[in-house]
């Protein structure tokens, strides 16, 4: 199961999807159809930080089943995209605590509290009509329990911040991202800079990523970042979802 060498992709995904940021994920699509991006890889939390549960709210998952007909990809996104306490040492509560702004739920769940919350997640998405074959946890952070997990309720894949990987048989490809960090005035600064030298370094990568979170869009610079660098690489590389992808490495 391979990748045709010659042929280059990217991903266009946007995370935290949720009824708070519906109006601003719709704009978001609107601009990337205008530059000629089809289909975006929609990462949706079911209940956003412990708020009211996505199935309250018919208009946002109608609006999601009509981007589901239109091409888009809904892929579950954690549960509530809040994280736990942390167990261990001084990295491991960097990670939990600075790196993810304590939004790391995945980060050290174990294979039965993981199942739970998948099973959860994907009875919503099933409730409201929704398909669902790919699953990425919160910033990333995946424990081997949750990895587990995954696979037992037969996801086509799930990706983490350097790679895809595909179902059955847990195989990884790499794929650099490119995201932003938009917390602070000084990570939007560092952002703009290093993302797209970050692009230029793997311009060559078979997969590329583009990562967009809502607080990205709030900022006229890094928007404008975004769509520059959305501009440049779907010109020369076929634009994908993630589900997409993994059939194309397992069809291979």
């Amino acid at each position: 199961m391979s990748l045709p060498a010659d042929e280059k992709f990217l991903v266009v995904s946007f995370h935290d999807l949720a009824p708070p940021c519906q109006d601003l994920c719709r704009g978001f699509l609107e601009d990337m159809r205008g530059l000629g991006i089809p289909r975006v890889s929609l990462l949706v939390v079911p209940k956003w930080h412990d708020g009211p549960l996505m199935n309250r709210d018919s208009r946002f998952t109608d609006w999601l089943l009509s981007l589901e007909e239109a091409g888009h990809e809904i892929a579950l996104h954690g549960f509530t995209h809040l994280g736990g306490r942390i167990q261990g040492g001084l990295f491991a509560q960097a990670v939990g605590r600075i790196y993810t702004a304590r939004e790391g739920e995945f980060y050290q769940i174990s294979h039965d509290e993981a199942q739970r919350w998948l099973t959860r997640g994907l009875d919503l998405f099933r409730d409201a009509g929704l398909s669902v074959e790919g699953f990425t946890a919160p910033a990333w952070l995946l424990s081997e329990g949750g990895r587990r997990a995954l696979a037992d309720l037969d996801f086509l894949y799930t990706t983490t911040f350097g790679h895809i990987e595909v179902f059955p048989g847990r195989r990884r490809y790499s794929a650099p991202v490119l995201v932003f960090s938009s917390r602070s005035r000084g990570r939007r600064w560092i952002s703009r800079r290093w993302v797209p030298l970050w692009g230029r370094i793997n311009r060559n990568s078979s997969i590329l990523r583009l990562a967009v979170h809502p607080g990205d869009l709030k900022y006229a610079a890094i928007r404008e970042t975004i769509f520059d660098l959305a501009r440049r690489f779907s010109s020369t590389r076929s634009v994908v979802t993630y589900a997409e992808l993994a059939r194309r490495i397992l069809d291979g």
